[in-house]
């Protein structure tokens, strides 16, 4: 009996299905696309400006290849407080990462509405300052 081979397509599909599992990188939910700018900095460091790819209530992807898996990011929103995520999976194009704790609803919906570029990434051991 002949072998069935998968389409070119299906292989795609397969090997990142196989990539996200052993990434731990698998969707909870759809990425909404954005074109924001944001800044991109280590802590004590100038910012270098970048672009925020995707986003969802639990990750984002943005343009800064490079960085660790399981290091921390704090991306700072528009009119909000900074927000922990991890570095899930970095290429030499861009950096996908996870939420530490899901994004409140309100504020990714007013994220993906904005056109400001007051985001901010930045890398390292940052902790906020109370006020």
């Amino acid at each position: 009996m002949p072998r069935l081979r998968p389409s070119p397509q299906g292989t795609m599909r397969m090997a990142t299905a196989r990539a996200a599992r052993q990434t731990g990188e698998a969707r909870r939910s759809k990425r909404a696309a954005t074109d924001l700018s944001v800044g991109f900095r280590e802590q004590g460091q100038h910012g270098t400006p970048t672009r925020l790819v995707d986003i969802s209530r639990f990750g984002f992807r943005v343009e800064v290849h490079g960085l660790t898996p399981d290091s921390i990011v704090w991306l700072r929103l528009p009119d909000a407080e900074p927000k922990m995520a991890r570095v899930v999976w970095s290429d030499h194009k861009a950096t996908g990462c996870v939420f530490v704790e899901m994004l409140d609803v309100d504020l990714f919906r007013r994220t993906i509405r904005s056109r400001s570029t007051e985001a901010t990434i930045i890398a390292g051991p940052w902790k906020p300052t109370a006020a």
